[in-house]
């Protein structure tokens, strides 16, 4: 009685027999067989799937071929017996060597699922941590230490909704300006009724150039990590979140004072 058994791609016929006695497999596959009954093509074509060696390749694989007929451990077992214990339970069958391919596909589905799974939580704690990161460290700088440290200028917090009506106020009255250019006025409005206190604080071109330069010493390696709402450049950054209550440039005597008592106490 023959039995049908799917080895890789190759579909072959063997006796039922060889399935339940080791050594009829071993009369098989033999040194006779290898020596007297295969010819030389079909030896050169089996030497071929051995590994290649450094060093006494043709040696070496004879070597190999002794090891493989006298049913030694190759370190992972024998592989006439890894071969037989497979071929009696039943993996080289034809319906259950279908199932392990559809095991596998659906394994390296999973696989690929739980990846991107991980990949995307990664992705998304780290933009987290980001903006936790940046939240913190905005007006804040380094001590010595590492510890976080508030800058003189910034004791007082800024909130968003009043950054958000300073960059609005800047916004309007930038248009009021091309408005004035297009119309060719040249002469001064009337007090605007949303915005009585004028247009507000500016960077002059002083403190517009000092930026600039020190932009410009920033090493080239040095990948600055800016805001999606960024105009490209520190001086518009920082002119954009200017108000009346806060400007990093306006150095009083207070600002000289906490520079010093923090000096000191480092």
């Amino acid at each position: 009685m023959m039995e049908e058994i799917i080895y890789g791609d190759d579909v072959f016929k063997i006796p039922s027999g060889l399935c339940d006695d080791f050594s009829v497999l071993l009369d098989i596959i033999s040194p006779d067989t290898w020596n007297n009954i295969l010819t030389d093509e079909h030896r050169e074509m089996l030497m071929k799937y051995l590994p290649d060696f450094p060093q006494d390749d043709l040696n070496e694989k004879t070597h190999t071929l002794e090891m493989f007929f006298m049913n030694e451990n190759f370190y992972f077992g024998s592989p006439l017996q890894n071969f037989f214990h497979n071929l009696k339970r039943g993996f080289y069958n034809p319906h259950v060597t279908k199932l392990r391919k559809i095991q596998r596909k659906i394994l390296k589905r999973t696989y690929k699922y739980r990846q991107k799974k991980y990949v995307h939580n990664l992705l998304e704690e780290i933009l987290v941590k980001r903006r936790e990161m940046l939240e913190e460290i905005k007006d804040k700088g380094y001590d010595n230490e590492g510890n976080f440290v508030c800058h003189p200028y910034s004791n007082t917090k800024v909130s968003r909704r009043e950054l958000c009506m300073r960059r609005a106020q800047k916004r309007y009255y930038k248009e009021i300006q091309a408005v004035k250019a297009e119309a060719g006025c040249d002469s001064d409005l009337s007090d605007d009724d949303n915005y009585p206190e004028g247009m507000g604080l500016t960077l002059n071109k002083k403190q517009r150039r000092q930026l600039f330069l020190l932009e410009a010493s920033f090493p080239t390696n040095l990948c600055p990590i800016r805001s999606t709402l960024t105009k490209g450049s520190l001086a518009l950054d920082i002119e954009a979140n200017l108000t009346s209550t806060r400007n990093p440039f306006d150095s009083s005597d207070d600002h000289f004072k906490n520079l010093l008592s923090n000096h000191l106490a480092h």
